[in-house]
């Protein structure tokens, strides 16, 4: 007669945990055999705590049931592939005490042959082991999706991108680009008339009312716009500012940073950085907008992520707007990858159902006939499709948890006052402000727009 088993074992769904309890039949006389017996038996090889074996053998009063006794080693991802330039070709700004704005305007140059930009190519991860000694294979880095764009060439030898022309650095998610570059040797008037260049256009004067420019690269006016449009695929620097007159439209692929913006349009496919103020305007930045040390008065800002300035409205009460636009992004992909994922689930049992069954009749009649044997090899064929999908949206998931932080750079900053009769929105949320605060920081909490501290 078999002895009665002393040790229930379980393990966890996800296999990197093995736990131990004990049955009615435990007493303290255990020995190290019995518990390596109770786990081996489910499958337990690796991992095991024999700190905690020790103490169930040699103190087993002082044991707490049920206990984690063997624990499995977690694969570790890889680490992305990265471009790191040889020159800061699109600058931050980090301190905003401490920052030249006319600094930040420069766009640097490069000259025929120059090296731009290394690669560093990513890694493979390391890999993991769950309790049954079974190895799981890490996630493996990503390599960055930047390639040579025009004038461009990369060097496989080397990882490195270099410049085959002299011109302006241009880069975004996809290309690394060496522009050539129009020069306007002063304001922009009837001699030049409008521009549109394919690469970018440096304009050493105003752009006034009535004309356009247009580039493929970036745009530089060192002056002022009036009444104009300016249309970039990259960024567009205006080292003065903007004075619209209502009818500027200033539209950027990038960045656009400019010293001020009066009754102007502006569009920025990134960021929005003023020097100084923004008023009476209609702004749009895909990411966030900054006023170094101005204000925004009147008009409406929009911005994905943030908005920042030093005071927001005017003791007038001028009515304004400002609205964050991607605050509910993270939670909306995720509950749509939620969703795909559990009808993907739901489908996959759906055909392993149907998978065994087919099993079953081959058992019984010792071969399948010709329409079974068809739907079984379009079964399988599906399973394995939807186990590529399941594990695809799997990996998504786990991005968009690792990245669903990013809602918490969302916010609304007045670094000195935020004033009446200023209309703030995050999504669909908004609340207009009906008294003065100093140092506000306006976040989304819980589904409502609240007012905090801004101490920084």
């Amino acid at each position: 007669m078999e002895n009665p088993k002393k040790f229930l074992v379980s393990i966890s769904h996800d296999k990197m945990e093995g736990k131990i309890n004990k049955t009615s039949h435990f007493d303290n006389n255990v020995t190290t055999e019995e518990v390596m017996d109770a786990l081996k038996e489910k499958g337990i090889v690796f991992g095991i705590l024999n700190e905690k074996v020790e103490q169930l053998v040699n103190s087993p009063d002082t044991f707490t049931f049920p206990s984690v006794i063997a624990s499995g080693e977690k694969a570790v991802s890889g680490v992305d592939g990265s471009v790191e330039f040889e020159k800061e070709y699109h600058p931050k700004i980090d301190n905003h005490d401490k920052v030249n704005f006319r600094d930040v305007l420069s766009i640097p140059s490069v000259v025929e042959n120059e090296k731009i930009a290394r690669l560093h190519p990513p890694t493979d991860g390391k890999p993991g082991k769950n309790v049954l000694g079974q190895v799981i294979e890490p996630l493996k880095g990503k390599m960055p999706k930047v390639r040579a764009g025009k004038n461009t060439i990369y060097n496989e030898t080397d990882r490195c991108f270099y410049a085959q022309v002299d011109g302006r650095l241009h880069t975004d998610e996809r290309f690394i680009r060496v522009q050539p570059v129009f020069q306007v040797h002063g304001d922009l008037d009837m001699k030049v008339g409008n521009v549109d260049f394919i690469g970018s256009v440096v304009i050493n004067g105003d752009v006034p009312t009535g004309y356009r420019v247009k580039a493929k690269g970036d745009i530089t006016v060192n002056g002022t716009v009036e009444g104009a449009h300016l249309d970039a695929n990259g960024s567009i620097f205006i080292t003065e500012g903007i004075s619209g007159l209502g009818r500027a439209n200033v539209n950027a692929a990038l960045d656009v940073r400019t010293g001020y913006i009066n009754q102007a349009h502006v569009t920025a496919g990134q960021d929005l950085f003023v020097e100084n103020s923004i008023t009476h305007s209609h702004c749009h930045a895909e990411e966030r907008v900054f006023c170094q040390r101005g204000n925004i008065i009147g008009g409406s800002i929009r911005a994905g992520f943030n908005i920042e300035a030093k005071e927001i409205g005017n003791s007038m009460n001028v009515a304004t707007s400002i609205h964050i636009e991607n605050v509910f992004i993270a939670e909306e992909k995720k509950s749509a990858l939620i969703k795909d994922l559990e009808t993907k689930n739901n489908e996959m049992k759906k055909l392993v159902t149907i998978r065994d069954k087919i099993k079953e009749i081959k058992k019984v009649q010792g071969k399948l006939q010709g329409d079974q044997q068809l739907t079984f090899v379009r079964i399988v064929s599906s399973i394995e499709k939807l186990n590529k999908d399941i594990t695809s949206i799997q990996e998504e998931l786990k991005s968009v948890n690792a990245t669903k932080g990013d809602n918490q750079n969302c916010f609304i900053k007045a670094n000195h006052r935020l004033f009446g009769n200023v209309q703030l929105s995050f999504g669909k949320e908004s609340r207009r402000i009906h008294r003065e605060y100093k140092y506000a920081l306006a976040v989304l909490e819980e589904g409502r727009i609240v007012i905090k501290p801004n101490h920084t």
